[in-house]
């Protein structure tokens, strides 16, 4: 979901900046881009080319945000399963 989300703003942006002419490739390059994968097949033109930089930090950044969720959750559930066993211990 954040992902998703993050990747069609950098797309939509992009292309309405008219740096891409078809969404399509608008939002390849920001997928190639958010994940710091970098194929470089498609390149922003010599201009824009921070904003390539800036998508990939800020994926870099959602990836660790999304990470910290995702090990919170966890931890949640972690403890609840452990409080159910202590439960069941005590009766």
């Amino acid at each position: 979901g954040m992902v998703t989300a993050g990747v069609w703003i950098w797309a939509i942006a992009l292309w309405l900046l008219g740096i891409f002419i078809t969404i399509e490739a608008s939002v390849y390059f920001s997928l190639v881009a958010f994940t710091t994968l970098g194929f470089g097949d498609i390149l922003l033109p010599q201009n824009w080319r921070l904003l390539g930089g800036m998508a990939a930090a800020n994926g870099l950044l959602n990836m660790g945000l999304l990470t910290a969720m995702m090990v919170e959750v966890l931890r949640f559930v972690r403890v609840g399963q452990l409080e159910v066993k202590k439960r069941k211990g005590r009766s």
